[in-house]
């Protein structure tokens, strides 16, 4: 029973790997969004400001991101589950 849900899993995950990835390169405003982000980062990395600064700006940005991977995820795999 356990290998079958380590395929089940394996399977949704990689399910769930070529829907973002069709997202990011198919739907106008993700693509659209991954511009500006693009943009924000060249414009953020020519900053001039403490590396102090920079860290807690780039702590706060991952956290943000992780969070949000992780919502992406367990909201993916809520909708798969049959009920």
């Amino acid at each position: 029973m356990e290998n079958t849900e380590c395929t089940l899993c394996a399977a949704t995950e990689e399910i769930r790997k070529l829907s973002i990835q069709h997202i990011n390169q198919y739907n106008s405003d993700i693509v659209q969004d991954n511009a500006d982000l693009l943009e924000l980062e060249r414009r953020y990395n020519s900053l001039h400001i403490p590396h102090v600064t920079r860290r807690i700006i780039d702590d706060y940005i991952a956290c943000i991101l992780s969070r949000q991977e992780r919502m992406e995820s367990l909201i993916y795999y809520a909708g798969t589950v049959s009920f």
